[in-house]
């Protein structure tokens, strides 16, 4: 799990490449809080697949 400031989202090819080497998602902070969550799309299409199977 990596956490990062949401200034770091400037970055956008560093954060694809961690994105895709990790194959994880990333939590960005915003002030400390959490603000977001940055993750691949085959990361995202499997985790909606799985809600869908769950809400049948």
């Amino acid at each position: 799990m990596r956490i990062i400031p949401l200034s770091e989202l400037r970055d956008t090819k560093h954060i694809s490449d961690i994105i895709t080497e990790e194959k994880e998602p990333i939590f960005v902070t915003k002030q400390g809080a959490q603000h977001l969550v940055v993750l691949p799309h085959d990361l995202y299409v499997e985790m909606e697949r799985k809600i869908k199977a769950l809400n049948q």
